[in-house]
């Protein structure tokens, strides 16, 4: 009982920290996109980014759970996500940022399914 308790605390802490850092990134992508000049246009197609990877994620990634498990599938999101973060800095460009939202939103939607049905 101990066991279960501490393995779902240490699952539930990582992913109430990815969230927190994903609320954060949004709040701060809007206002990095507004001082590189990108407009309101292509901020909004940023920042509707991460729900189109969301919707794209929600549909696929059940199969990919049942394919490699549950931590397989959940470290791996993770650390494509905490990737993708990291290319908003190396590359300022609308297209590039609108790829990397979108695919932290593949990732986070994955990240729902494989905490929500272990």
């Amino acid at each position: 009982m101990t066991r279960t308790l501490f393995t779902l605390s240490a699952l539930l802490l990582g992913y109430f920290m990815l969230q927190m850092s994903n609320g954060l990134q949004g709040s701060l992508l809007a206002v990095r996109a507004d001082i590189e000049g990108f407009g309101a246009t292509a901020t909004g197609l940023v920042m509707s980014g991460f729900f189109a990877g969301m919707s794209a994620g929600s549909l696929l990634c059940g199969r990919l759970i049942e394919r490699v498990g549950h931590v397989r599938t959940f470290s791996a999101l993770a650390s494509t996500a905490s990737a993708a973060t990291l290319v908003h800095l190396i590359v300022i460009d609308p297209v590039v940022w609108i790829a990397a939202r979108s695919v932290t939103g593949f990732c986070f939607a994955g990240l729902l399914i494989a905490v929500e049905s272990w």
